[in-house]
């Protein structure tokens, strides 16, 4: 839906002030603006940014068994964030999808189960 718009990439560090000054500046000539901070663990720039923005979105890169480290991070970014939109999980393997999202609820067949019980030699059969 933005075919139309002019939309605007800034690449933020710094302070809130400087942000806002940036953000403001650029809200003045585009339609849209999209702000790209230094990832959380390294730097306070994303809440920062996140402090002046409309709608934010935390965007995780993963590939990866999620961390403590991540955890403080999704922590800190909810309390800190007021217009927080959710979360975009980019790079997700299959493998991980458990890990992050929780896991999704499946209809097995009876076969299957019996099956895959037999393969993890789990007699329980209830």
């Amino acid at each position: 839906f933005w075919s139309d718009e002019d939309v605007e990439i800034l690449n933020l560090s710094g302070k809130k002030e400087e942000i806002a000054r940036e953000v403001e500046s650029a809200s003045k000539t585009h339609d849209r603006v999209i702000c790209l901070t230094t990832p959380l663990q390294f730097s306070y720039d994303g809440i920062n940014a996140a402090d002046v923005a409309t709608c934010c979105f935390l965007h995780f890169n993963l590939g990866r068994i999620k961390s403590a480290a991540d955890e403080r991070i999704i922590d800190t970014y909810s309390k800190e964030v007021s217009n927080n939109h959710g979360f975009i999980l980019s790079g997700l393997l299959p493998e991980y999808m458990e890990t992050y999202i929780g896991e999704l609820p499946k209809q097995r067949n009876m076969f299957r189960r019996i099956i895959k019980k037999l393969i993890n030699r789990d007699l329980s059969w209830t």
